[in-house]
């Protein structure tokens, strides 16, 4: 380590006795940080001040050895463990994941001092079956970790993951369940109240997250509605073990928009008026058991009632895709359709140029339920 060039002590004149004198340590330029390096500390003596120099040195001394030897493992340890307090459980859980599963197995053993951006784009370039997206998600989660080591730690001057590129994100058709498809779940799903649920999802487009929300008060049986008034997420218990359970959020939802009030044509509402009533504050759908969904469970039933169908498996969304698919095929207009789906934004021409009204958004939603509900 270069030796610092110690300044004398000087007065200040502060107000607080705790910063009567000042001194300044410069160790020049530094090359973790990439310029130079000027701290001040303070003292209320002359003296003290100068001991409080000696200890500030002590300690530099001894970070500068961490950071050099730091691994990118535990580095991403410090990292997580801050951000979790700064984040959502869900957002929490998805950035341990693709740590654990994707980053840690290959640059983990890596110093920070021998991490740059050639091994980060041969890291992402030989990233095999996976989607862009989940890509670009590695990507961005090693790059926030990194950028932890330059604003949070400072013992990083750039980040190595500039410049890096990641594969191009295809705009593919997301898949949909066909006509046929559609029409069997629906008919299935209408004779087990278990299933219920799935049926409200095929014809509201509504999330997992939303679905598993949906209380007895929030459902108004005189004007076709669902007040959506809040969603089920997971919440952390344990950091080491990464055990978490499923709890009702009251009024958070995804993004603002999401707070909507979703139309429930008549033959929906009529079965889920059939459930066991309970309280207002009570999930309204449940498993066989009697017991509150939770989302794993949610995703259990969803595969079993594919397979028992013989329909290919399409990933859970593809409710919410179908749902706006077939929508707009009936020629309803994309506003509407963003509203009904609770999205914050649609892009700006279809914003300014596409034009909906409420009427409109009822009636296809009668057509829709018509058309494949048997």
């Amino acid at each position: 380590m270069k030796k610092p060039n110690i300044l004398e002590p000087i007065k200040t004149g502060h107000k607080n006795p705790e910063k009567a004198y000042k001194a300044q340590l410069n160790f020049g330029r530094v090359s973790w940080k990439d310029k130079d390096y000027r701290p001040e500390v303070y003292g209320s003596t002359r003296k003290g001040c100068i001991n409080n120099q000696r200890e500030f040195i002590n300690n530099y001394v001894e970070e500068e050895m961490k950071s050099k030897h730091m691994t990118l493992s535990e580095l991403a340890d410090k990292w997580l463990k801050t951000n979790y307090k700064n984040v959502s459980d869900q957002t929490y859980i998805n950035d341990y994941r693709l740590f654990k599963n994707h980053i840690r197995p290959k640059l983990g053993h890596l110093m920070l001092s021998e991490l740059n951006r050639v091994i980060i784009q041969n890291f992402i370039d030989g990233i095999e079956n996976k989607a862009p997206t989940t890509v670009k998600a590695i990507l961005n989660c090693l790059a926030t970790c990194l950028n932890y080591a330059i604003t949070g730690l400072d013992i990083l001057p750039k980040n190595p993951c500039k410049g890096v590129k990641h594969p191009k994100l295809i705009d593919k058709n997301k898949p949909v369940f066909t006509e046929i498809e559609i029409k069997k779940l629906s008919y299935y799903c209408s004779l087990k109240p278990d299933l219920y649920i799935f049926l409200v999802s095929l014809y509201t487009g509504l999330r997992p997250s939303e679905l598993l929300g949906i209380h007895w008060g929030d459902i108004d049986f005189d004007n076709n509605r669902i007040n959506l008034s809040g969603t089920v997420g997971p919440k952390i218990i344990d950091l080491k073990t990464m055990k978490k359970i499923d709890v009702y959020r009251e009024g958070q939802f995804k993004t603002p928009k999401s707070k909507r009030s979703p139309i429930v044509e008549d033959k929906i509402l009529n079965l889920i008026s059939k459930l066991p009533r309970r309280k207002d504050n009570e999930p309204v759908f449940l498993t066989k058991k009697g017991k509150p969904y939770n989302y794993s469970r949610l995703m259990t039933q969803y595969e079993n009632a594919l397979k028992e169908l013989g329909i290919p498996y399409k990933i859970p969304y593809t409710t919410r895709y179908s749902f706006a698919t077939l929508l707009a095929k009936k020629g309803v207009p994309v506003r509407d359709i963003s509203d009904l789906l609770g999205h914050e934004k649609i892009d700006m021409s279809l914003v300014n140029y596409v034009q909906g009204a409420s009427d409109t958004k009822v009636k296809a939603i009668k057509d829709f339920t018509d058309d494949y509900f048997i």
